[in-house]
C-alpha cells in the first residue's frame, strides 16, 4: 500500500490545476468565443470562517479600508491577468449576461490572507469557483484552490492576495484554452 501513494500521488499531479465540477459538451459551448466578458463576485468569500461581510462588520475603520483594498486589488489583478493571457478581448461586466455573451464569474469563496514576520509566516490562500456561461446559462465550473508563501519577497498581504488572484486568472486562462481545443470524444 506504501508504494502505491507515491504512484497516486505522481498520476494526481499530472491532471488539471483545479477541480472540474460542470463541463460542457463535447464540444465545449466555450469553443469559437470571439470575447470573454469577466465579472467578480465576493458574496460567498469567508476570511477564515467568517462571511467577508461579517468579517468586514468587525473590523476598526482603518483595517476595514485596508481589506476592501485588498478585496478591490484582488478583483482588479484577476481582471487584468486574464486580459493578458486570453488571445481574445476580455470585457468588464456592467450587466447581466446577454444572449449568446461567454462570461466567466470569478466568485471568490475562501481566503486566509496569511501573514509574515521574521519569526512567523502563514502562507496566504484563495479558493475561488470559476463559473463560465453562455448567456444566462451556466455551462462549465472548475474550482481552483491557489496558495502564495508569506517571504521576505512578499511581505505585504496586498501584494500575496494580488498574486494569487492573478495565479487564479492564469488558471482560468488555461481552462479556457484547453476548452478551445477539446477533442470531441469519440
Amino acid at each position: 500500500m506504501r508504494a502505491l501513494l507515491p504512484a497516486l500521488a505522481l498520476l494526481a499531479a499530472c491532471g488539471p490545476p483545479w477541480l472540474v465540477v460542470r463541463q460542457s459538451g463535447p464540444p465545449s459551448a466555450l469553443v469559437g468565443a470571439r470575447q470573454v466578458v469577466v465579472a467578480v463576485d465576493y458574496q460567498s468569500l469567508t476570511v477564515g470562517s467568517l462571511p467577508v461581510t461579517t468579517y468586514l462588520d468587525g473590523l476598526a475603520p482603518d483595517r476595514r479600508a485596508a481589506v476592501e483594498e485588498v478585496l478591490q486589488a484582488m478583483g482588479d489583478a484577476f481582471i487584468a491577468e486574464l486580459t493578458v493571457r486570453l488571445a481574445v478581448p476580455v470585457v468588464p461586466a456592467t450587466a447581466p449576461p446577454a444572449p449568446g455573451e461567454v462570461r466567466v464569474t470569478a466568485r471568490f469563496q475562501g481566503m486566509v490572507m496569511g501573514k509574515y514576520a521574521v519569526v512567523y509566516a502563514q502562507d496566504s490562500r484563495l479558493i475561488t469557483a470559476l463559473s463560465w456561461s453562455v448567456g444566462p446559462t451556466p455551462t462549465d465550473e472548475v474550482q481552483t484552490d491557489v496558495f502564495v508563501p508569506a517571504d521576505v519577497t512578499r511581505p505585504a498581504i496586498l501584494q500575496r492576495m494580488q498574486l494569487a488572484a492573478g495565479d487564479t486568472a492564469a488558471l482560468a486562462a488555461e481552462f479556457f484554452r484547453r476548452e478551445q481545443t477539446r477533442a470531441p470524444e469519440e
